[in-house]
């Protein structure tokens, strides 16, 4: 596990991350990654996939390529896709913000059921 609790760490594309986890500081992640957990600061993918982002507090920022699985339980993520579509599967939403680009990024629950937007850029659901 890769933990960071201040300062500035990148983890680059040779990097062998599977959990990270985020209390404060900031973590740049362009490598895959299984789960990035964020509970305070900031964490930015890029380059490579992250298959679920847990959101506790802070912001998390999911620039990379691929499909993303959100947990919202505080905080923030940000969804941007590629050139490319992107969905996000929302497991749980039980306070914080998701923000997305509508014209590109898919939002489902686990039921199901698909949040729209009407192509507005970013779009956002906030969960109280």
């Amino acid at each position: 596990m890769l933990r960071v609790s201040g300062g500035q760490v990148l983890a680059g594309p040779g990097a062998t991350v599977t959990t990270a986890r985020v209390d404060g500081g900031e973590l740049t992640l362009q490598t895959t990654a299984s789960t990035i957990d964020v509970y305070g600061g900031k964490a930015y993918t890029q380059l490579a996939g992250v298959h679920t982002i847990k959101s506790y507090g802070g912001q998390a920022f999911s620039n990379s390529a691929g499909d993303v699985t959100v947990h919202m339980e505080g905080g923030s993520v940000a969804v941007t896709a590629e050139p490319t579509t992107k969905a996000v599967t929302l497991k749980t939403a039980n306070s914080g913000t998701l923000t997305f680009d509508a014209a590109v990024v898919t939002i489902k629950t686990t039921g199901g059921t698909a949040y729209t937007a009407t192509n507005k850029r970013p779009a956002s659901i906030t969960f109280a």
